[in-house]
């Protein structure tokens, strides 16, 4: 008698979302706040480190990026890895990676050393960021694929936001070594709920043709006991694709659209980074109270965590092309118009529905390249766009630093700043909507079936 043959996809795509994929999303949550975590926690410690070890602002001034470098690194060689042997063995060794070298940058003794820990630390989070994204995407149905991805990475303003909370009451309470020893035990406790709980990609093990049982365990803790078994004949729309994953970014038609979307992450995260290192530099500039500086600055995160989700959830109803290039047009002129704001009510608004359009924007796209790429090179493409736009996280703090030393003026620096805001909405224009509308792993590309 023959084996019931199943097509995984069709059949994740016609189940109601499950507790189980409802556990991967919070998982992957935690993951992503690491690196907001991260991202803001050196900002705190760096005054202190001052102090503490008699140095100036401009020698420290390398920490704020090498981490950011390590990340970027980590991410373009961790998704050809993913892709190769698996999205959760990379997953949970980036996590360990980063928690054990976070916990070893509490010994650092001098700038040398601490650059080279963070650096390391970067690394762990790069491997990460964009093979998680890839993960859930799998086992994510299409019809809600940009709201789930979206939630998920809401994970990131929220682990900033927190960073910001813990750093400001335990570095004077416990010293500065007291948060790195936590950014290190929470990604090892995270990375063993991780083992825990989150499976192989379901599309991985079909399409290399492995561990059948795995297959139909995790398919029955989506649609149900029994649903499936065993013995059943799994397989993929697709086929998979030989040689190395980075080529296929640039094969069959997607060379365009995968520059297209590099530049939409580089603009995106360089105005992020550099709107979250320097408004409170350039409000204190501008008469603001330092106190006041920050808590709008904070309203970035905020708007950015209610952004990421109103658009993901948008884009799964209507073209996600023309919601995104749409936000960042809004985001040119909330930035033009940030130049002009005299008042901290103002500030307060403009710079909450900045944080909503841009980082609404950058994390939707994080599900855009999640979704356009085959299997075979899921977390490659999803990674390396992290991989680039990361290059534009370091590159935003370096131009603030250079304009603040220019002595611009307000209005002309956002008026800069918008012009990258302009660069990510031609970027999102010339995108193919086929690109953007595709269903995770198309049907023409045949099928593949596990063995």
């Amino acid at each position: 008698m023959a084996s019931e043959r199943v097509d995984v996809s069709k059949l994740i795509d016609d189940t109601p979302f499950a507790g189980f994929q409802v556990l991967m999303v919070i998982v992957g949550f935690f993951l992503l706040a690491l690196d907001g975590f991260d991202a803001q926690v050196i900002s705190f410690v760096a005054p202190t480190l001052e102090k503490v070890w008699g140095t100036s602002a401009e020698t420290l001034a390398p920490i704020f990026s090498s981490s950011l470098v390590g990340l970027a690194i980590g991410a373009l060689i961790s998704g050809p890895i993913a892709d190769r042997i698996g999205r959760k063995t990379t997953v949970c060794s980036a996590v360990f990676l980063c928690g054990i070298f976070s916990i070893i940058t509490t010994t650092a003794s001098g700038v040398g050393s601490l650059l080279v820990m963070r650096f390391l630390t970067g690394l762990g989070l790069g491997g990460c960021m964009g093979n998680v994204t890839a993960l859930l995407a799998e086992y994510s149905p299409t019809r809600i694929r940009k709201t789930i991805l979206s939630i998920m990475w809401t994970g990131f303003p929220f682990g900033a936001t927190l960073g910001g909370i813990i750093s400001a009451q335990m570095i004077p309470a416990l010293g500065w070594t007291s948060v790195f020893y936590l950014g290190g035990i929470a990604p090892i406790v995270i990375g063993l709920i991780a083992i825990g709980v989150l499976p192989e990609s379901i599309r991985f093990l079909v399409l290399h043709g492995r561990k059948q049982a795995r297959v139909a365990v995790s398919l029955n803790r989506i649609a149900g006991p029994g649903t499936v078994s065993d013995q059943s004949d799994f397989y993929l729309p697709e086929s998979r694709l030989p040689g190395v994953p980075v080529k296929h970014l640039f094969t069959e038609g997607r060379a365009v659209n995968t520059v297209l979307v590099w530049i939409v992450f580089f603009m995106t995260l360089l105005l992020i980074y550099f709107l979250t290192n320097w408004m409170p530099t350039l409000l204190q500039g501008a008469g603001f109270p330092m106190g006041r500086a920050i808590i709008a600055t904070a309203m970035l995160q905020g708007g950015g965590i209610v952004g990421t989700i109103v658009l993901g959830s948008t884009s799964d109803r209507a073209n996600p092309k023309v919601v995104l290039s749409v936000s960042s047009l809004l985001a040119v002129v909330l930035l033009i118009l940030l130049g002009y704001m005299h008042t901290i009510g103002g500030l307060i608004v403009v710079l909450f529905f900045c944080g909503f359009f841009i980082i609404g924007v950058q994390s939707n796209m994080n599900a855009i390249a999640a979704s356009v790429y085959p299997t075979s090179a899921r977390s490659t493409g999803a990674s390396w766009a992290l991989g680039v736009g990361r290059i534009g996280s370091i590159v935003g703090p370096l131009i603030g630093g250079a304009l603040v030393a220019a002595q611009w003026t307000l209005p002309n620096i956002f008026m800069l700043a918008a012009v990258a805001a302009l660069v990510a909405a031609i970027g999102l224009s010339l995108i193919s909507r086929k690109l953007v509308d595709s269903r995770i792993a198309g049907a023409e590309q045949g099928s593949v079936a596990a063995k």
